[in-house]
């Protein structure tokens, strides 16, 4: 009950492996190409977190930063911290 509506609708869908991944794009006809654009390989639900792909790479230091620095100016230390571990 704590979730917000669109973290448990997000958390449903990648569960059902059924999220808008380029494989399901492709199922419903939405897309015509299964493959990541960052590597090239067959995106699945799983592979948007195990992408290797330096743009990915990149992409997820620019988040992690932004959500560093919002964090520490909005929260404590001990906070902070313990987010940005799990």
């Amino acid at each position: 009950m704590s979730k917000p509506d669109g973290q448990k609708v997000w958390f449903a869908k990648f569960n059902a492996h059924i999220g808008s991944v380029k494989t399901n794009l492709v199922r419903r006809k939405h897309s015509d190409n299964p493959t990541c654009p960052c590597c090239g390989e067959l995106e699945t639900t799983e592979h948007i977190y195990q992408c290797k792909s330096a743009n990915m790479q990149a992409a997820y230091d620019v988040h992690m930063e932004e959500l560093t620095s919002h964090l520490r100016a909005k929260t404590s230390k001990a906070i902070t911290d313990s987010i940005i571990e799990v």
